[in-house]
C-alpha cells in the first residue's frame, strides 16, 4: 500500500524518501485510522484514494496527511502481523519468537518498529 502511495505522491511532485515517511508518520496520530491490508480494497495497485475510500466505509477518519497515510499504512500492517502471527501459533501449538521482514518493508525502521511493538517480538530485516 505505502509503495503504492509514494508511486502517485511522486506522480503528483511530491518525491517524499523513506527517511521523510518516518519523519511524517512520527508526527501523526497513532493509531487514528486502520486498514485491514488484506482487504479487496487493495488487491490491485493501491492509491491513497482507496485507503480514504476504505476509512470512509469502515466509519473511520480519512487520512488527511502523508504522515497520517503513512503511519496508518504501517500500523495496519503490523497489527495484520501480530493477527497471523497469532493465527500461526494456535495452529501449530508453537510459539515464534522473531519476525522477519523481508523485500520493500524490510527498509523501514518504523515498520519495523511498529511490528516489534505490536507483537511483542524480536522483529529482523533482510533485503530481498
Amino acid at each position: 500500500m505505502l509503495q503504492e502511495c509514494r508511486r502517485q505522491w511522486q506522480r503528483e511532485g511530491d518525491d517524499y524518501s523513506w527517511d521523510d515517511f518516518q519523519a511524517l508518520a512520527g508526527q501523526a496520530e497513532p493509531f487514528r485510522s486502520l486498514v485491514d491490508p488484506d482487504a479487496a480494497d487493495f488487491l490491485n495497485p493501491t492509491t491513497c484514494g482507496c485507503i480514504a475510500a476504505y476509512c470512509r466505509r469502515t466509519g473511520q477518519p480519512q487520512p488527511e496527511s502523508a504522515g497520517a497515510t503513512v503511519r496508518c499504512c504501517l500500523e495496519s500492517l503490523a497489527l495484520k502481523y501480530r493477527y497471523v502471527i497469532e493465527g500461526l501459533e494456535k495452529l501449530t501449538a508453537r510459539r515464534f519468537e522473531k519476525i522477519l521482514i523481508v523485500g520493500g518493508g524490510c527498509q523501514n525502521r518504523l515498520l519495523s518498529q511498529f511490528a516489534a511493538d505490536a507483537c511483542q517480538r524480536l522483529v529482523g530485516r533482510r533485503a530481498g
